[in-house]
C-alpha cells in the first residue's frame, strides 16, 4: 500500500516509452494534460492519449495573428501557446519522437534564460527520455545555476534534477545539496545509494526527526525506509509509532513500518486508533487498512471490539462491519493461495493466537486442537484425504462442544471457547474443508 506525500514523496506512476525503459513521470505528464484541458484542446483527461501524432505536431506551430490583437490579448495568446506547445512536446517525448530533440533543446534554453524553471525541468526530463547526448551536461548547467543563484525556494525543480543525478550514479552534488536550508529528506536519501555516503546521509536524516514541522518529520520517516538494512530504522519507526505525541505522525510510522518490515509486533501501536472514543475517523480508516494486511485473528478482535462500541447504523459502524466481512474474505483468499498443508499450518497458528486473545483456553484444549490439525495434515501427506477431512470435522466438533458448554455456564469454565473464537476458527476450518471436498 503505497501513498502520495505532497510535501516530499512524489510517487512516480510511469508510462513506458521505448526499449531503454525511461519514462515521463506522472507529475510531468499530468501537468501537460492539464494544460491541454485548460486551453480547451481536449475536454477530459483520457482524450490526451487519443491525440494523433499529426495533431500533436500541429500544436507546436503558433498560428496566431498577433497584429490583430491588443497588447494585453497578445500576452494572453502567447501564454496559451506556450502552455499548449509545452504539453505537445511532453506528449511527443512520451511517444519517443526523437526528431524533436533539437527543438526541445532550443525550448530548454529559451525558458532557462527567462528563469521559467518549471518548464525547464520538464524539457530536461523529455530530453533524457529521448536519450539526447548532451542531457547530462544540460542538467549540470541547470543545477549549477540554481546553486549559484541560491534558488533554494525552487525545491521541486532542484529535487527533480538531483533525482536525475542520483539515479544515474552521480553523487557530486551531495555537499551542496545537504547544505541547503531544508533539503528534502526523500531526495537526500537517494545519496545513500553511494556506500561511502550512506552513513553520513543516515545520520543527517535522523536529525530531521527533531524538526517541529510535522510534514517534514513525516517525510523523514518515509526517507528512513530507504535504509531497511540498518537496524536503527526498525527501532526508530517502532518507537515513533508507539510514542510520538502526534497521532498523525504515529500513523505514518505505522504505515511505513508495516510496508517495510511487515512485523506483527506493531499491532499494539494500532490499538489507540481503533479504541473508542475515535477522535479522527480518517486516521482510523487508514490504520485499519494497514492492520488488515496481517494474517492474524488480532485484527478481527480489534475490529469486533470497535464495532460493538459504535452507534448502530452510523456510517462508521457500517464501514467497520464491511471491513470485518472483507477481512474474513481476505483470510480465505490467503488460505486459497496456500497448499493444503500450509493452510493447515495457518489454522494451527490461528488456534494458538486465539489463546492469546482469550478466545479459547486453556493449554490442554489448545494442544488437543493443534494435535488434531497435525493428524489431519499427516493423513493428507499419506494421500488419505477422507481421513484428513474427518480430523478437521473432529476439530470443529470439539470447538462446538466446548463452545456450547461455555455459553451455558454462569462463569467462564475450563476449558472454554468464546463466540469470537468459535466463529473465527470454524469459519477458517470450514474453508479448508471445502477445498478438501472439491
Amino acid at each position: 500500500m503505497k501513498k502520495i506525500y505532497s510535501f516530499i514523496i512524489i510517487l512516480f506512476l510511469t508510462f513506458s516509452l521505448h526499449a531503454q525503459e525511461k519514462y515521463i513521470d506522472w507529475i510531468t505528464y499530468r501537468g501537460a494534460v492539464d494544460f491541454l484541458m485548460e486551453c480547451k484542446i481536449i475536454n477530459v483527461y483520457d482524450e490526451a492519449k487519443n491525440l494523433s501524432r499529426q495533431q500533436l505536431y500541429s500544436l507546436l506551430i503558433d498560428t496566431t495573428d498577433y497584429s490583430k490583437l491588443s497588447s494585453s490579448k497578445q500576452f494572453l495568446a502567447k501564454h496559451k501557446y506556450d502552455k499548449v506547445s509545452h504539453a505537445a512536446y511532453i506528449l511527443l517525448a512520451k511517444r519517443g519522437e526523437t526528431q524533436i530533440i533539437d527543438s526541445l533543446r532550443n525550448r530548454y534554453y529559451k525558458f532557462f534564460t527567462v528563469k521559467n524553471y518549471f518548464f525547464t525541468i520538464d524539457y530536461l526530463k523529455a530530453l533524457d527520455v529521448l536519450n539526447a547526448p548532451d542531457v547530462h551536461q544540460l542538467y549540470h548547467e541547470f543545477v549549477d545555476t540554481l546553486f549559484a543563484n541560491k534558488s533554494y525556494g525552487l525545491y521541486y525543480e532542484l529535487d527533480e534534477a538531483i533525482r536525475y543525478f542520483c539515479n544515474n550514479g552521480d553523487f557530486s552534488f551531495y555537499d551542496k545539496y545537504r547544505s541547503t536550508p531544508h533539503p528534502t529528506p526523500g531526495i537526500l536519501a537517494k545519496f545513500g545509494k553511494n556506500p561511502l555516503l550512506r552513513p553520513q546521509v543516515y545520520t543527517q536524516l535522523k536529525t530531521f526527526l527533531n524538526n517541529p514541522n510535522n510534514d517534514y518529520k513525516i517525510s523523514t520517516i518515509a526517507a528512513l525506509t530507504n535504509f531497511p538494512d540498518n537496524p536503527e530504522t526498525y527501532t526508530l519507526l517502532k518507537q515513533i509509532a508507539f510514542s510520538d505525541t502526534s497521532m498523525k505522525i504515529r500513523k505514518e510510522a505505522i504505515y511505513w513500518f508495516i510496508d517495510t518490515y511487515h512485523d506483527v509486533s506493531i499491532l499494539p501501536a494500532c490499538m489507540p486508533f481503533v479504541t473508542p472514543p475515535i477522535i479522527d475517523t480518517s486516521l482510523t480508516y487508514e490504520v485499519i487498512e494497514e492492520m488488515s494486511s496481517f494474517i492474524t485473528p488480532l485484527v478481527t478482535d480489534a475490529l469486533q471490539k470497535l464495532f460493538v462500541q459504535l452507534t448502530p447504523n452510523s456510517s462508521f459502524h457500517t464501514y467497520i462491519n464491511y471491513r470485518i466481512m472483507g477481512y474474513q474474505n481476505y483470510l480465505h483468499e490467503h488460505l486459497d493461495s496456500l497448499s493444503i498443508p500450509a493452510a493447515l499450518d495457518t489454522l494451527t497458528s490461528f488456534t494458538k493466537q486465539t489463546a492469546e486473545l482469550n478466545w479459547v483456553g486453556k493449554t490442554k484444549l489448545i494442544n488437543e486442537l493443534t494435535l488434531t490439525i497435525t493428524t489431519a495434515k499427516n493423513y493428507y501427506f499419506q494421500s488419505k484425504k477422507k481421513l484428513c477431512i474427518l480430523e478437521l470435522q473432529k476439530y470443529n466438533e470439539k470447538l462446538e462442544t466446548v463452545y456450547k458448554s461455555t455459553e451455558s455456564a454462569k462463569s467462564l469454565p475450563v476449558p472454554f471457547v468464546t463466540k469470537d473464537g468459535y466463529e473465527f476458527l470454524t469459519a477458517n476450518a470450514n474453508y479448508i474443508l471445502e477445498r478438501l471436498k472439491k
